[in-house]
This record gives C-alpha cells, sequence and structure tokens, in this order.
C-alpha cells in the first residue's frame, strides 16, 4: 500500500497552475484569459483534493489492517 500512496503523492505534485503564463496572457488578451485561468485553478484543486483523499483512503486502510 505505501507504493501506491507514494505514487499518489508524485501524480499531486506534478499537478500544478502556471500562475505567470495565465497571468501575462490574462494582460495580453484584455482580461479574456482569466476565465481560463480560474476554470484550470478549481480544475487542478479539485484533482488534488481527490488525490488527498485517496490518500487519506490508504492510510486508513493501513491502520486498519496493523
Amino acid at each position: 500500500m505505501n507504493n501506491e500512496i507514494v505514487k499518489l503523492e508524485l501524480e499531486k505534485s506534478k499537478i500544478n497552475t502556471k500562475h505567470i503564463l495565465h497571468f501575462i496572457l490574462t494582460l495580453l488578451t484584455g482580461g479574456f484569459w482569466s476565465i481560463i485561468w480560474i476554470i484550470a485553478t478549481f480544475r487542478n484543486q479539485s484533482r488534488v483534493k481527490r488525490i488527498e483523499n485517496k490518500i487519506l483512503e490508504l492510510k486508513i486502510e493501513n491502520e486498519y489492517r496493523s
């Protein structure tokens, strides 16, 4: 089970929103890109939360088996 947790932690660490890129695009497009920026941020937060929940479930399962 620990291998699964490590894999999920690695997957979680790869999820990020490139704030500087989105900020520059927002400035260059007159604010239009901010909509995409907000969507990407919420989507990434949702993915991270799902992964954190899976990790928590695995940790609880590991403790239960011990």
